[in-house]
């Protein structure tokens, strides 16, 4: 029997391929995700008020809309800033991250490369994108699990 988000393949057990939503993109074919985590400061420099975290999101993409403008269409909507970014079963962690729970007007979309593979309508797109999420703690040390930090930030 397989794990919760892996399958086993010839007697040896895989995670499953990972999905990433953001805006009105959901990628089923997201082959790997990785996670850089930085601290990120009040502008006193010493106070941690969250975490930065970069996800770069590498996967596959199909056009099946086979419109002649998908890859202009999808750079416009996939860089707005503050979608909600949903990464599930990518090995690190589950995500939902939206406006209202990332403390630095994000998330903020990075960079996305789409390369085309053999045809217009097939890519291997990477994905870049940072969120920020807030470090509170209560009496007894529990984390805020994902409460707005009172603190404005500004950029």
């Amino acid at each position: 029997m397989a794990l919760p988000g892996t399958q086993t393949l010839l007697g040896l057990t895989v995670l499953d391929e990972a999905t990433a939503t953001y805006a009105d993109f959901t990628f089923d074919s997201t082959r790997q995700v990785t996670c850089r985590a930085s601290n990120f400061y009040a502008d006193d420099g010493i106070t941690q008020l969250g975490v930065r975290r970069v996800y770069t999101i590498k996967g596959y993409l199909y056009d099946s809309t086979n419109s002649s403008d998908f890859a202009e269409y999808m750079y416009n909507e996939m860089m707005k800033p503050r979608q909600t970014l949903v990464i599930l079963n990518n090995g690190i962690s589950n995500i939902t991250v939206g406006p209202a729970s990332d403390i630095n007007d994000g998330p903020k979309p990075i960079d996305l490369n789409l390369e085309p593979i053999g045809t217009s309508r097939a890519y291997l797109f990477t994905f870049v994108i940072e969120i920020v999420v807030p470090v509170c703690c209560d009496g007894d040390g529990d984390r805020c699990r994902g409460r707005r930090s009172r603190v404005a930030v500004y950029d």
